[in-house]
């Protein structure tokens, strides 16, 4: 009746009978201008099987559920080959769905609890399957064009793209010939960290560098001191000139491959001291001698040097970050010997 629609299933027909469940089989429904077939809302429970929905601009358009979707072929459509528009609970096996100028199926609005098995998915456009949903897509035991893993991420749409939508589960998945099945990846990523274990008295950027020899990695996380979760490989761990930042600080990371497989957090302490030593000086009275020691809050043992000229001291402290300090005192011989600080 119109060169633009294939066959089309509603829940009633024009005479007011009612067709579902339905079965269409053995179609050729080819070169229309908008769809080959299609289930329109309320055509639950129905039987598509063993058609041929080519060079339309859908293949199989299906807004209804419960449909058994089989031993189709979706070839060369202008657009998607398999369309899913708030269908749910259906399921689409064995059908060859290649040669697609967008995706070879799309779902979007809501279309849940949809199942997709022993299907050929190879050469559509756009990618294999685009879930445009909050919810996980069942994929599993289907053939994607190839058995790279990788590449089976790569043409497909979901969570690795866009933090909002479902995942798509592929995993395993069979080869060319359906007679070897492939896992996923299980391996986590390895990440590690720079630092060098040292004291710093100026801000420390520690790089994080993560490999993963399966899907490879797909995001490196850190915290610093039990903070907010950050996404990224560099941290800047800052060294504040007013010292609020010296002492120790924790950078808690890990990384995530695109198989989702996340490993076990790591951890590295960042020592940061902008503070110098002082000097400690007391008298002894047990020696009757005065003391002169350098001490740091941070440095349990930092350095002290003492040049001398005439009555003049100086004594350099240095502790392990580098910090100086240059103190100058006088000795005199009052009632003890002392030293008078310039």
């Amino acid at each position: 009746e119109d060169a633009n629609w294939g066959r089309i299933m509603a829940a009633v027909g024009r005479a007011g009978i009612p067709i579902n469940p339905d079965t269409v089989d053995n179609n050729t429904a080819c070169y229309n201008a908008v769809v080959g077939i299609e289930a329109y809302t309320s055509s639950v429970n129905n039987t598509i099987r063993s058609n041929n929905c080519s060079s339309n601009d859908y293949g199989i358009r299906i807004y209804a559920s419960g449909n058994t979707i089989g031993w189709n072929l979706c070839d060369s459509n202008t657009n998607h080959g398999i369309y899913l528009k708030g269908g749910t609970n259906n399921l689409i096996e064995n059908n060859t769905i290649r040669a697609n100028a967008n995706y070879g199926v799309y779902l979007t609005s809501s279309s849940s609890g949809n199942e997709f098995h022993n299907n050929t998915l190879t050469g559509n456009t756009g990618g294999t399957i685009y879930n445009n949903d909050s919810t996980d897509v069942n994929a599993q035991y289907n053939y994607w064009g190839t058995i790279s893993e990788t590449d089976i991420q790569n043409s497909t749409y979901d969570r690795r793209d866009d933090a909002s939508k479902g995942w798509i589960l592929y995993s395993p998945w069979w080869d060319s010939n359906f007679t070897t099945l492939h896992y996923a990846d299980i391996d986590p990523p390895y990440t590690t960290d720079d630092y060098d274990g040292l004291w710093h008295r100026y801000d420390v950027l520690v790089t994080l560098t993560a490999i993963d020899n399966g899907t490879g990695v797909y995001a490196t996380y850190y915290r610093i001191d039990g903070g907010a979760w950050q996404t990224g490989n560099n941290v800047t761990i800052h060294a504040w000139a007013n010292h609020t930042n010296d002492g120790n600080h924790t950078i808690e990371y890990y990384s995530e491959d695109w198989a989702r497989n996340n490993e076990t957090v790591r951890s590295v302490t960042v020592h940061i001291d902008t503070t110098p030593p002082e000097l400690r000086v007391f008298y002894e009275n047990a020696t009757d001698r005065v003391r002169k020691y350098a001490v740091d809050d941070l440095d349990p043992v930092p350095l002290k040097r003492m040049k001398k000229r005439g009555t003049l001291r100086t004594f350099i402290l240095t502790d392990h970050a580098g910090n100086v300090a240059i103190i100058k005192a006088d000795w005199y011989d009052g009632v003890k010997n002392g030293w008078r600080v310039r």
